[in-house]
């Protein structure tokens, strides 16, 4: 069953996430829910991405990157640009 949910979200946030779901092609009410079934403790996927996030975690400072020139956020577009474009 679903059920109509009302939210009040920065103007800029509801526009990056709108293009966040459109690159992955999905709705942002999907999107949305299924961001908020992973923060259950019953749901299994949950405890994977735990366990990952603490590995990734243990990888901090693996790669040594020039901060001064370097743009994540510019990075991360690009390659999600190529992935889903």
């Amino acid at each position: 069953m679903n059920t109509k949910l009302t939210l009040s979200v920065d103007d800029d946030i509801i526009h990056q996430a709108k293009q966040y779901a459109k690159l992955r092609r999905v709705s942002l009410s999907k999107l949305i829910g299924n961001y908020l079934k992973s923060l259950s403790s019953n749901n299994k996927k949950h405890n994977v991405r735990r366990q990952l996030s603490l590995e990734v975690r243990n990888l901090k400072g693996a790669v040594k990157i020039d901060n001064a020139s370097f743009d994540y956020k510019k990075e991360l577009h690009k390659a999600l640009e190529k992935k889903y474009l």
